[in-house]
C-alpha cells in the first residue's frame, strides 16, 4: 500500500479523494468516475450537488475491493 494512503496512526483515514481511492483499488482516477457514471463501482460521497466534491471511505473501497478477489480467470463474476 503506499505510504501516502497511511495516516500517522499507521491505518487509513476515513474519506479519500478520488485519487487515493484509485491509488487504493488500483485504478486510474478516469476509471473510477467512469465507474460512478455507470453505477458499477465503489461506493461514493458527494458534496454539494451534481458538480460537488466526491470522497470515497475507505471501508467501502476496501469491501468493493475484495469482493473482485478471485482464484481463477474462468470463474464467473
Amino acid at each position: 500500500m503506499p505510504d501516502i494512503l497511511l495516516n500517522n496512526a499507521g491505518g487509513l483515514p476515513p474519506l479519500l479523494s478520488p485519487k487515493l481511492a484509485a491509488q487504493l483499488v488500483g485504478l486510474s482516477v478516469k476509471t473510477l468516475a467512469n465507474m460512478r457514471c455507470a453505477g458499477n463501482g465503489p461506493q461514493f460521497i458527494r458534496y454539494g450537488g451534481k458538480r460537488g466534491r466526491i470522497n470515497y471511505r475507505s471501508s467501502d473501497l476496501i469491501t468493493w475491493r475484495d469482493s473482485h478477489l478471485r482464484s481463477s480467470t474462468s470463474e464467473v463474476i
